[in-house]
């Protein structure tokens, strides 16, 4: 029987080898396969580069010792390696705290700021814009803004004896502004913070 280099593209984009690809590839700050055997027999574990190309390509599924050890490579949690979390923070506070929200890294981050005081001002301005009545508005005609980005729908608006043909992105990006500065508009700063 002849050899057959078949690819497979459900084994290359497993979840493990595509976040193993992306990391790798990060624009700025690439590493090669042998870089990353080199990081890891640092750590202990003995492996080739060819191990790291098999899993990279999704030939092969490390065992966990070394799945875990490419993770701490790259300074992301093992959840986020395999696919199970969105979030590379290995800080189990923002896991949590995604975990509960839905709220981005960076966010979360962001929220955790250095200075306390800062920190507070953020949170009470998150706390006024989520408890706006308003805030569904926004997010609907942001929605329908990104949507007709896409479409480039217009539709015909008739005024007496003018016409004229509006992209419906414009509209609906107009009313996004109008409401978010609502809101802002209604914001008074914690006094304490």
């Amino acid at each position: 029987m002849a050899y057959t280099n078949k690819f497979d593209e459900e084994k290359y984009n497993n979840p493990f080898s595509t976040r193993l690809r992306e990391l790798m590839d990060k624009e700025g700050d690439k590493t090669s396969q042998a870089e990353l055997a080199r990081l890891m027999r640092e750590r202990g574990v003995t492996i080739t580069s060819q191990a790291i190309g098999a899993y990279y390509r999704g030939e092969t599924m490390p065992k966990l010792e070394h799945a875990q050890t490419i993770a701490d490579c790259f300074n992301v949690s093992l959840d986020y390696l395999s696919g199970r979390s969105d979030i590379p923070s290995r800080n189990e506070i923002v896991q949590n705290i995604n975990a509960e929200t839905g709220l981005s890294q960076d966010a979360i981050i962001e929220l955790m700021g250095r200075k306390a005081a800062n920190r507070k001002e953020k949170a009470h301005f998150i706390s006024h814009l989520i408890e706006d009545v308003e805030l569904s508005s926004l997010i609907t005609a942001i929605r329908c803004k990104n949507n007709f980005k896409e479409t480039h729908e217009t539709v015909l608006i008739e005024a007496g004896e003018y016409s004229n043909f509006v992209d419906l992105e414009s509209v609906y990006k107009t009313e996004a502004e109008t409401i978010f500065w609502k809101i802002v508009s209604t914001y008074k700063p914690n006094k304490e913070g």
